[in-house]
């Protein structure tokens, strides 16, 4: 027969099965008739001879498999039976379903919503040509121009070296005006980092020279939200900090440097007559020369940090934490950490999850061996069944990835809510093809497992019509047994690991900060005008705030505490000589005005607050805290002496102590700190704070409205209550305790509904036995205690396992916590007494009916 004509014969198959069924009946019934035939006529008796005829042919069900096997077509009906009768099996067990759905849609969803995480904002590659050969100098401080500068004169190491600084610019000249997040840059920033633009161009080399036309690039964000993503805003202009700006270009959506979301990138002139021209960098980005390795270019800049002080005379250098780091570090920072802890948390859901997916399995297995075996005695082949069991795991798993992707998308959305504002490439991280392939590839896995359990643990030897005959429903046992172990201790190890993270957060709450955010409103303002000018406007501005009801003071500070920013000055302190070749001691600066202590309660210990003596060409002031009074001035009281701040010639004289304040972190101790009047070194941007005797949020209108009173053109931006400040602060942490939590709660829930099913499998099991037992006189109670006994001596070992893999989970955590030792007993000895009673309830249910098992009819079923 001819290629052609089998085609022919498949698409008739395919096409006319019915037909062809016919056809195939009729021909082996054909067959069946001239057998008989033949051996009525070799002498047999004609019934004796169907018999033999029917038996030589051997089974007809098995030979019409074999027919459409041959004609290649029957696996696509077989594919729809299979489906069919899958389904109809789902609807017959609503619970099994459930719980295997539920199980796939957890394990699948919550990890395919933390990998997008991992993926998006770890491991897809940085948006620049050749990310890996990329540094970044991470100064504790922010750092000057003369210090980038000598860089990029020693540097052997570096072919390139880009300044880069966190800036806010006032956006005017439009009908709102705001505050963007800028980023004022070297020229080089975009060819250091490979980085063109999607629209028009970036920075020309020259264009950060002092007199140069001013320009600015902006982000995709701002280009569509403020400019409504017109392909002509090319060559237009723009109102930053009062100059006119020529927008020349606009990034692409993915291009982000660094964490705080930045909107518009200008050129920073490279003028040592600016204002800011010795405080302005916060970051360093470096391109390692051709065949230059990371350590060798780490240990270069450790010799050129040594080389840049002595040029400086260690008056102006890096702080003692400077370090040359991989891009990818930098941009990661602490949520490297946190990723892990998310990946590795999550893996241990996808491990419980499968544990009691295994479960299910192994007891489905084991109830459906009976109806396996009698399919096999009726002719099916067992690569059949196998298929059949193959086709029911695909059917389960694909609808179990799809209620876990809807789940995926649903955890990204909570994920992106609570997130803290300084997560990195939050913007990128999505459900894509990468993560897709990953849920496929998991449905796959999940139907091969589904199947092959079944067929392995469901498929009998020929003796094994009676479970109680075969081996099989030990081996289920055994397996049970040690998933509850594994489940077990996974539990325990994600609920020590949340543990910790909660009490962190405990102990933070308790943590006094300095200042008393509550009823506290803050918000940005960023006049454009000349420093004379700009000590009128917050006169005037704190004046109309202050009329307002429900108002008590009002002041301003450079930068809010908790707000993640730190000032350092450099300092010679009279009668405190430093030594020579040694660097000045820097301390915490802080500029602020009007009632700014009062106004974020922070008390006055000695001397006095700034007032109305304190104006541009009276005596410089400050007032300094507790922790400098106590190392600059030891048992003694600093109100009264005086000291050089910064390149400041002329003395200053200390006017007042404060208390401490924490500044950076709750988790910091405080470090020296001095504040100076902004009514003698003035700073057009500030952070107000309104104290208020109301709830802060309900004043947010009014207050904006008292500042565009006096200039409606002045930008005002971030308007939030204190409190949510602080909260962001901890973000982080408070991130990592909610997901760890949740997570084991889940391990919790899951592990006792393990604990349970594998117990009352076990009953169910040892009902003979223990019908038996009962029979030859054992009490109800020994029962019990033998179900309780088996099932805690899992769990025992489960716990006992868990707390060795918790030790080193809590160590990996160290850095998240607080006041709270990685060995925490409390945490250790509640969660062991949790699982326990836990268990113990799972338990109860079980060895309880174990009890009502009736001896009489055991034996008489036997």
């Amino acid at each position: 027969m001819s290629w052609l004509d089998g085609l022919r014969d498949r698409l008739y198959w395919l096409f006319r099965s019915k037909d062809a069924e016919e056809r195939l009946d009729s021909e082996l019934q054909f067959h069946l008739e001239m057998e008989t035939e033949r051996l009525i006529a070799s002498g047999l008796a004609p019934e004796a001879a169907a018999r033999e005829a029917a038996r030589s042919l051997g089974n007809m069900t098995s030979t019409k498999e074999t027919v459409r096997d041959e004609r290649g077509v029957s696996w696509i009906e077989d594919l729809g039976r299979d489906l069919a009768y899958a389904a109809r099996g789902l609807r017959r067990r609503p619970g099994f379903t459930f719980a295997v759905l539920a199980t796939l849609a957890l394990g699948i969803g919550a990890n395919t919503a933390v990998f997008s995480v991992a993926e998006g904002v770890a491991l897809r590659p940085l948006a620049f040509e050749d990310p890996a050969r990329l540094v970044a100098v991470w100064p504790d401080r922010v750092m000057t121009q003369f210090e980038r500068n000598a860089i990029v004169e020693q540097t052997r190491t570096l072919a390139q070296v880009a300044g880069y600084a966190s800036w806010n610019m006032a956006f005017t000249g439009v009908e709102e005006p705001t505050q963007l997040r800028a980023a004022r840059t070297s020229a080089n920033l975009f060819e250091v980092l490979g980085a063109r633009a999607a629209l028009g161009r970036t920075y020309h080399s020259g264009e950060d020279a002092v007199g140069a036309d001013p320009v600015a690039v902006l982000s995709d964000a701002l280009w569509k939200e403020r400019f409504h993503g017109d392909s002509t805003v090319v060559g237009r202009s723009m109102d930053l900090d009062g100059l006119r700006h020529t927008i020349i270009g606009v990034m692409p959506a993915t291009f982000e440097v660094a964490r705080f979301g930045t909107q518009v990138w200008v050129p920073l002139p490279d003028n040592p007559e600016a204002w800011y021209y010795r405080s302005n960098i916060s970051l360093l980005i470096g391109r390692l020369a051709p065949t230059v390795t990371p350590e060798a270019a780490s240990a270069d800049f450790t010799r050129v940090i040594g080389v840049v002080r002595q040029q400086l005379g260690y008056t102006e250098s890096f702080g003692e934490k400077a370090a040359l780091v991989d891009f990818r570090t930098y941009v990661l920072g602490d949520y490297r950490i946190l990723l892990l802890v998310l990946l590795g948390a999550v893996s241990g859901i996808l491990l419980l999850a499968g544990a009691n997916l295994a479960n299910l399995l192994l007891g489905r297995a084991d109830s459906r061996r009976p109806e396996l075996s009698m399919r096999l005695a009726l002719g099916a082949r067992r690569s059949r069944l196998v298929r059949q069991l193959l086709t029911e795991g695909l059917a389960l798993s694909l609808i179990g990835s799809g209620l876990g992707l809807l789940l995926a998308v649903a955890l990204l959305g909570v994920f992106r809510a609570i997130a803290p504002p300084d997560t990195p490439r939050i913007a990128e991280v999505g459900i894509n093809p990468v993560v897709l392939a990953v849920c496929a590839a998991s449905s796959v896995v999940m139907a091969l497992v589904f199947g092959l359990a079944q067929a392995v643990g469901g498929l009998p030897r020929a003796d094994g019509m009676r479970p109680g005959l075969s081996g099989g429903t030990r081996v289920t046992a055994r397996a049970g047994g040690f998933l509850v172990v594994l489940e077990t201790a996974l539990a325990v190890t994600l609920i020590i690991g949340a543990g910790p993270m909660i009490r962190t957060i405990g102990r933070l709450a308790l943590v006094d900060p300095g200042f008393d955010p509550r009823n506290v409103l803050t918000l940005r303002v960023q006049p454009v005008a000349k420093p004379a000018q700009v000590d009128a406007f917050y006169q005037a501005a704190f004046e109309r705030i202050a009329a307002l009801p429900g108002v008590v003071t009002v002041g301003a500070v450079q930068h809010l505490p908790m707000s993640g920013i730190r000032w350092d000055i450099p300092v010679d302190v009279e009668g405190r000589p430093t030594e020579p070749g040694k660097a000045l001691p820097t301390v915490g600066f802080r500029l602020i005005g009007g009632d700014y202590l009062g106004a974020v309660g922070i008390p006055l210990k000695a001397g006095r607050a700034f007032d109305a003596r304190d104006t541009r060409g009276g005596m410089p002031v400050a007032i300094v805290n507790e922790a400098m009074a106590e190392r600059y001035w030891p048992g003694e009281s600093p109100v009264g002496r005086r000291l050089h701040a910064g390149r400041d010639s002329t003395w200053t004289t200390v006017v007042g102590v404060v208390g401490d304040v924490r500044h950076s972190s709750l988790t910091e101790t405080p470090e020296p700190e001095m504040y100076t009047p902004t009514t003698q070194a003035g700073m057009p941007a500030l952070m107000v704070a309104v104290r208020t005797s109301v709830p802060p949020a309900s004043l947010a209108k009014a207050v904006q409205a008292a500042v565009w009173e006096v200039d409606p053109g002045v930008p005002v931006a971030r308007v939030m209550p204190y409190d949510d400040i602080l909260r962001d602060s901890v973000g982080d942490k408070r991130l990592l305790t909610l997901v760890l939590g949740v997570f084991a709660v889940v391990a919790l829930v899951v592990g006792a509904i393990g604990v349970f099913g594998v117990v009352s499998f076990a009953v169910s099991r040892r009902t003979r036995e223990i019908g038996i037992r009962m029979a030859l006189g054992a009490t109800r109670g020994t029962v019990r205690g033998a179900v309780f006994g088996r099932g805690m001596t899992l769990v025992v070992g489960g716990i006992a396992l868990g707390v060795v893999a918790a030790l080193g989970l809590t160590r990996f955590l160290r850095s998240f916590l607080f006041e709270v030792g990685t060995t925490d007993p409390v945490t250790f000895v509640g969660v062991a007494s949790l699982l326990a009673l836990v268990a113990s309830a799972a338990i109860a249910g079980p060895a309880v009916r174990a009890t009502r098992v009736d001896p009489v009819r055991v034996l008489r079923d036997e």
